[in-house]
């Protein structure tokens, strides 16, 4: 892959969605092998860039080196080594069957791209969410304008250089810049928008894009709760779900927003909640280096102002470090953390008598991004799988249901929809394009003028067929 400096600041973005949109038109990237080579070119990219990343997000929000190259690295690597596994069996011409009426014939989808495709990326995954969905757009033959979130400044900045240093514009580009910046290239009319971020924004992409009809896939958020049964084991599930909201400082669109835990093991909950807490992240979690930090002051002002109440455990906040402890609060539907999508180390905790209280209470809300249960008893388990509506349901884990390429990942109502990762995310991008050949050593009558006896045919045939 030949690695040129970007030339698009002479350009509008209406010219580069077009140029993009030429590039694909014209065969850009029709040859499958040439796609492979376009990810493997993105992998080996990652890898020039691990360490600048590593730091570019520990700069952003403290997140650990462990978590960022798990998360945004390793993650990328899986996603882009499945899709050049797979490419070539994904974009097969797909044979159909056909009614009786059109054979001599035969039909197919062929699944094409749609030219060029607008990422618009969040700052709490900032590689990861940037990179995912361009993988499904690029192994579908598209090309791509990322516009990354222009909060994470220091990540930003990395996928900027990263990108335009190693891709042609017409095939990859990164545009950077505020909401103005969004709007202008929304309203340049690309020919498919993925936007991953809050509902509210997504609205927003929507009404925006359907200005120009305009397909988008929207990864939204929400409340995503977790159900504690009282037959679980308390030992064997607390590092998962500490882990599952503590990850990037609970800065995570499917992390646990708030639990509900049967009222009878509550204590026995909290308790181990604490003594699992303290033994990861030590008594005093500002001294964690395991430990992240908020993205900016607005976001830590909005959630520490949800610390009220009894708080059972942390509270602590500190915010010239940006720090917010994790607080475990004895709340209610009432609560002020209850009133929003968190997105911070602020766990909710309330409680249930039987399992279908729970499963009135999340039916109630919107539906989430994700759903946790932690439960063995199948028969709980069958009923919220059939009873809930959530963009996923992980039972007796948490987050890992979105680190599987076999696993669509997207929302439902208000925390999204469309969905992508492997095959999906090839899917997602992808116009299948229905093909019918019909041929012409036989033909029938019945379709063409006049039409006098055709129905009195026409009922004969039915009522042939129907024996």
């Amino acid at each position: 892959m030949e690695t040129m400096t970007s030339a698009t600041s002479q350009i509008s973005n209406k010219e580069l969605i077009e140029k993009q949109r030429k590039y694909i038109h014209s065969g850009g990237l029709r040859s499958i092998e040439e796609r492979k080579r376009v990810l493997q070119t993105l992998r080996d990219a990652i890898k020039s860039y691990e360490e600048a990343i590593i730091e570019a997000v520990a700069k952003d929000m403290g997140r650990p080196s462990l978590e960022a190259y798990a998360s945004e690295i390793l993650y990328m690597y899986n996603e882009i080594d499945h899709a050049i596994r797979n490419i070539s069996k994904w974009a097969k011409k797909k044979r159909v069957s056909l009614p009786w009426l059109l054979i001599p014939g035969r039909a197919h989808l062929i699944p094409q791209p749609y030219g060029s495709v607008l990422v618009i990326s969040p700052w709490n995954y900032p590689v990861q969410l940037s990179l995912s969905p361009i993988v499904g757009a690029i192994a579908a033959g598209n090309a791509v304008i990322l516009k990354p979130s222009e909060i994470g400044g220091y990540a930003e900045a990395v996928l900027r250089e990263m990108i335009n240093k190693t891709f042609p514009p017409e095939l990859f580009h990164v545009i950077t810049g505020d909401k103005d910046v969004t709007m202008n290239l929304i309203h340049s009319a690309p020919d498919y928008i993925c936007f991953t971020g809050s509902p509210a924004v997504g609205k927003i992409i929507m009404q925006e894009a359907a200005k120009n009809l305009i397909p988008v896939t929207l990864e939204l958020g929400g409340k995503s709760p977790c159900i504690v049964h009282d037959d679980v084991n308390m030992d064997a599930i607390m590092n998962r779900i500490l882990w599952g909201k503590c990850f990037n400082a609970g800065q995570t669109c499917i992390g646990i927003d708030y639990v509900l835990v049967q009222k009878k093991v509550k204590d026995a909950f909290v308790s181990k909640f604490i003594e699992f807490k303290n033994k990861a992240y030590g008594e005093d979690t500002i001294q964690s280096p395991d430990f992240g930090r908020i993205i900016n002051e607005k976001n830590f002002d909005r959630i520490a102002g949800m610390i009220s109440g009894n708080i059972l455990s942390g509270g602590k906040t500190d915010r010239s470090q940006k720090f917010i402890d994790i607080t475990l609060i004895d709340a209610d539907e009432n609560h002020p953390a209850m009133q929003e999508e968190i997105f911070g180390p602020l766990m909710p905790i309330l409680t249930y008598d039987i399992i279908e209280e729970a499963i009135n209470f999340i039916l109630k809300r919107e539906k989430p991004l994700a759903l946790y249960l932690y439960s063995n008893d199948k028969a709980v388990q069958e009923k919220v799988e059939e009873s809930t509506y959530s963009g996923s349901l992980a039972i007796n884990n948490t987050l890992l249901q979105v680190a599987t390429t076999t696993l669509p990942f997207g929302g439902v109502g208000n925390s999204g929809m469309g969905s992508y990762h492997g095959k999906f995310g090839f899917e997602t991008f992808s116009h299948m394009k229905p093909v019918l050949n019909k041929s012409l050593k036989l033909d029938s009558d019945l379709l063409y003028a006049p039409y006098k006896n055709t129905m009195r045919k026409l009922e004969k045939w039915a009522l042939w067929l129907s024996r």
